[in-house]
């Protein structure tokens, strides 16, 4: 799984206006996570609250985390410090939801595998349904009654009689 910061809106709250500047990644909107109870949801507020004042702080778009820019900044520069925040959020919101997101890849997941197997079904059958003609009930009879019909050299039934000793 890929972690990167999510840009979502923030649930009331204005976009960052400064260059390059984008803590809407770090809105509040969705802090609660998964069912972590009252206790859980105040410290996962606390927690973006503080990582969201550390981004504010950056003057600039902080560069990736670990990337030639980053390696650029000096120590304890705003915006080193923003893109190690940024980082760690965005590994931290996965886990706030890890099991919503391990529900959502499972499901898509289930669904692109049902739509190849129903692919692969009617690729396998639609050629055997073009190429046989299926016929009715009563045609199938039909033609099973014509074959069960007397032939020449058959005998017609009934009693046999025998013209022979049977000793």
């Amino acid at each position: 799984m890929t972690r990167t910061a999510r840009s979502r809106p923030a649930g009331g709250g204005s976009e960052d206006k400064r260059p390059g500047g984008d803590s809407s990644a770090f809105s509040m909107a969705g802090a609660a996570g998964t069912d972590t109870g009252m206790a859980g949801r105040d410290l996962v507020i606390r927690r973006r609250r503080w990582a969201c004042a550390l981004i504010r702080r950056a003057t600039v778009r902080p560069p990736a985390y670990g990337s030639a820019g980053w390696h650029a900044l000096p120590e304890g520069s705003p915006e080193r410090i923003a893109a190690v925040v940024v980082a760690a959020e965005s590994w931290q919101r996965d886990d706030d939801d890890l099991e919503g997101l391990l529900r959502a890849q499972v499901e898509q997941q289930r669904r692109a595998f049902l739509q190849r197997d129903a692919e692969q079904h009617r690729a396998a059958v639609e050629p055997l349904m073009r190429a046989r003609v299926v016929s009715s009930f009563a045609e199938r009879r039909r033609a099973q009654l014509d074959r069960a019909a007397p032939r020449a050299g058959d005998h017609p039934g009934g009693a046999v009689e025998w013209t022979g000793d049977s000793a």
